[in-house]
């Protein structure tokens, strides 16, 4: 991380400045993950076996691939006692981004800085919901997921619902925080990491995997 950091260390971070340290720390990731050759095979079941039997086919390539590099280098620190899980995290919630981006910041409509697609990043939702959006990019974010949205993502369990401004509030705000965690120099522990992977695949707060929910309620994209 501070290899990428470079002279950015000291600096306040953006939303837009962590997106772009993830997606350095992404491409390094590959580099090295090419050159050891991972079994990107072994990785997807283990991603199945995680809550993603159903949805993992739903991802890109490119998506699928960094959810098992996640995976794959999670693996990698636990055999050398790492303290440090931030590439991990990293690929992780990126892949969490890159989802809301092709669904929810499709959004006609949007302006101001919202107007910049560099703008439609992971803590953007949390910061619009709790905040005085003079813009009215929170009216218009709202109105066109409800035409998008499917409350009951699980056909075998009608009675569970997954609300969108509960996605906001229970997951995607602490997946974004987490994020950020990671994309700065100080380390980011196997304990965070562990709740990290929880709210994404598995529920946490949410009670349902935040990317399922996310590939599942969504109607089309």
């Amino acid at each position: 991380m501070e290899h990428v950091l470079g002279d950015e260390q000291g600096r306040p971070f953006d939303e837009q400045a962590v997106s772009a340290v993830a997606e350095r720390v992404q491409q390094l990731t590959r580099r090295f993950a090419d050159f050891v050759g991972v079994d990107f095979e072994f990785y997807y079941n283990r991603l199945r076996d995680l809550g993603m039997a159903d949805t993992l086919d739903m991802l890109g390539p490119v998506e699928r691939e960094s959810l098992a590099l996640s995976e794959f280098l999670k693996d990698q620190l636990d055999r050398i006692k790492a303290h440090d899980f931030s590439a991990s995290a990293i690929h992780i919630s990126s892949v969490m981004e890159v989802e809301i981006k092709r669904r929810v910041f499709a959004c006609p409509g949007l302006v101001g800085d919202l107007a910049n697609p560099k703008r439609h990043t992971l803590g953007v939702l949390p910061f619009l919901r709790r905040s005085d959006d003079l813009d009215g990019n929170w009216a218009r974010i709202q109105a066109y997921v409800a035409a998008n949205w499917h409350e009951h993502p699980d056909p075998d369990e009608p009675g569970r619902v997954v609300r969108f401004d509960d996605l906001i509030a229970r997951a995607v705000t602490r997946i974004s925080q987490l994020r950020n965690t990671a994309a700065h120099t100080d380390p980011l522990s196997r304990r965070d990491y562990t709740e990290l992977q929880s709210l994404i695949f598995q529920g946490g707060r949410l009670g349902y995997g935040a990317l399922n929910a996310l590939l599942r309620c969504w109607r089309s994209t």
